[in-house]
C-alpha cells in the first residue's frame, strides 16, 4: 500500500514539474489536426507569437491569423478579425485628411489593395438618407458633407462599412474586408497543450470523432 502511495505520489511530482517548466519553445510548432473531420486543418504557433490558422470543413476552407499567449499549459487564442458588433463589420481607414472643405473625397479598396469600382456610398443623418454617390473606376467618389453624421459603403462580395464621420475630415481611404461567413473567429479562446497536442475544447470527443486534438508536427 505504501509503495502505491509513493508511486503515486511521484508520478503527481513528474507531472507537475513537467507543467511547471513548460516554456514557450515547447509550444511553437506547426499542428495538424487528427480526425475526419476537418482532415488537413493545420495550426502553426509561430515564435512572434502570432498564429496561422488553416481550417477545412468539407469543401469549404479559409485562413485566420491572430496572436496567441500561454498561461501554464493553457493558450489563449484571438483572431486579428473579431466578430462585428452591432451589425457593424470589420474593416480598415487607410489614410484620412482634416480641411475646411464642403465636400467629401472618398476612395475606396479591396483586400488586395486594388480599387474598387461602383462601390455605393451614401451619406446618413441618423436613419434618413441625404445622399450618395458609385465610385468611379479608380475607387473614388465625392459627395458634398451636407449634415450627414455616418456613411455607408456598400459593394458585392464585401462587408458593409458603417463609419462614424469626423466632421473636420475631408478625405478617407477605406479598405474593405471580404465577405467570408465560414470565417473562423477566435476570442480568448482556450485551448490546452499537453504531450505535443493541442485540445480545443469546443470539439468533444464522441463515437464520430475518432480523435479531439490537434498534433505537432514540427
Amino acid at each position: 500500500m505504501r509503495t502505491s502511495f509513493t508511486i503515486l505520489t511521484i508520478l503527481i511530482f513528474i507531472s507537475c514539474s513537467s507543467t511547471k517548466n513548460l516554456t514557450t519553445d515547447h509550444i511553437i510548432g506547426k499542428y495538424q489536426w487528427n480526425g475526419i473531420y476537418g482532415i488537413g486543418s493545420t495550426i502553426e504557433l509561430k515564435a512572434d507569437q502570432t498564429f496561422e490558422y488553416n481550417w477545412q470543413t468539407g469543401l469549404i476552407r479559409g485562413t485566420t491569423f491572430g496572436t496567441w499567449e500561454k498561461d501554464g499549459t493553457q493558450i489563449t487564442l484571438n483572431s486579428n478579425l473579431q466578430p462585428p458588433e452591432n451589425g457593424i463589420e470589420n474593416f480598415e481607414i487607410i489614410e484620412t485628411e482634416k480641411n475646411k472643405s464642403d465636400s467629401l473625397l472618398i476612395k475606396v479598396i479591396g483586400s488586395d489593395n486594388e480599387s474598387v469600382p461602383f462601390a455605393a456610398c451614401v451619406l446618413k443623418q441618423n436613419t434618413t438618407t441625404l445622399t450618395g454617390a458609385s465610385t468611379d473606376f479608380q475607387g473614388e467618389t465625392k459627395l458634398p458633407k451636407l449634415e450627414a453624421d455616418s456613411l455607408i459603403i456598400s459593394f458585392i462580395g464585401y462587408k458593409t462599412i458603417r463609419h462614424r464621420l469626423d466632421s473636420s475630415v475631408s478625405t478617407y481611404v477605406f479598405k474593405m474586408e471580404e465577405e467570408n461567413e465560414y470565417y473562423e473567429y477566435f476570442t480568448n479562446e482556450k485551448w490546452t497543450y499537453k504531450n505535443e497536442r493541442l485540445y480545443d475544447p469546443s470539439i468533444k470527443k464522441d463515437k464520430y470523432v475518432e480523435k479531439d486534438y490537434y498534433e505537432k508536427i514540427k
